[in-house]
């Protein structure tokens, strides 16, 4: 009987550590262990480790729908690639980027103004001009300004208004010289008139003048002005230079040398200097043709 009893009170001692022990399993491995489904332990679902709602392997786990790699991960919808990345619709070469549409050549570039402007010519020198309110840059010549004003008679007519502006610094006189340019500054019939040591103060000379006065005073001309009086259909040239002495000019004034002969020395005379600036205004005319 003492036999039989110690059995009993052994297996009554026994039996609660046999089920501590599968509690114990239970909490390493089981549903209220790491991965259990309710035991609040170190490891149990609510807040265990890796449970199913915060466990570390869980759906809310690091690789879970919330975790590194999950929707709202680094390389998510917001990730640095992303529509808004760097390469995105704002990006460097986007619609707003280094090549815009105001390129460098605007509609009011540098080439607008062009060498001839209202009845002026060429010219070299900056912006020295000549211009005339009476003849247009590389039109006809008015039958006022031919021979044809004078019933053909050759010589006769009178001088348009010329006028010049941006004269070149440094500029002490004026010479001016009046060339039929098909004939040539070389033929006699090509030259027509010349004009020189006139005053660094004038601006302009008056139409229809014979004689200097006023701000053209010291001028000296060629036996007089000779009108464009052609049989064909010729090209006359004024060409002023800006001189930065007065010119020397000996026999081309006055009745004693023909017209022709002293122009040519005036030309002459200027190819022997450097000018500061040359203007030029030219016409054609066919005051004697059909």
């Amino acid at each position: 009987m003492l036999v039989r009893h110690f059995s009993t009170v052994a297996l009554v001692v026994a039996l609660p550590l046999a089920l501590a022990n599968c509690s114990s399993d239970n909490t390493s491995s089981g549903g209220g262990g790491g991965s259990g489904p309710a035991k609040a332990g170190n490891s149990g679902v609510p807040s265990g480790g890796s449970g199913p709602a915060a466990g570390g392997s869980g759906p809310s786990g690091g690789s879970g729908p919330s975790g590194g790699s999950g929707p709202s991960g680094g390389s998510g919808p917001s990730g640095g690639s992303g529509p808004s990345g760097g390469s995105g619709p704002s990006g460097g070469s986007g619609p707003t980027g280094g090549t815009t549409g105001a390129g460098g050549s605007s509609s009011g570039g540098g080439t607008a103004k062009g060498g001839s402007g209202s009845g002026g010519g060429s010219s070299t020198g900056g912006d020295f001009k000549l211009t005339s309110p009476d003849q247009a840059e590389g039109m006809h010549f008015a039958k006022d300004f031919t021979c044809a004003a004078m019933n053909g008679t050759f010589g006769a007519g009178v001088i348009p208004e010329l006028n010049w502006t941006g004269v070149p610094a440094g500029t002490m006189s004026f010479a001016l010289t009046f060339i039929d340019t098909k004939i040539g500054e070389d033929k006699a019939m090509g030259q027509h008139w010349a004009a020189w040591s006139i005053p660094a103060a004038a601006t302009k000379i008056a139409k229809g003048t014979t004689t200097f006065s006023g701000d053209l005073a010291g001028t000296k001309q060629t036996n007089k002005y000779l009108a464009p009086c052609p049989s064909g259909d010729d090209t006359y040239e004024f060409a002023l230079y800006a001189l930065s002495a007065p010119l020397s000019v000996t026999g081309a004034e006055g009745t004693a040398t023909s017209n022709s002969a002293g122009v040519a020395k005036v030309l002459a005379a200027l190819k022997a200097v450097t000018p500061l600036g040359k203007a030029t205004l030219h016409g054609t005319s066919s005051a004697m043709g059909k």
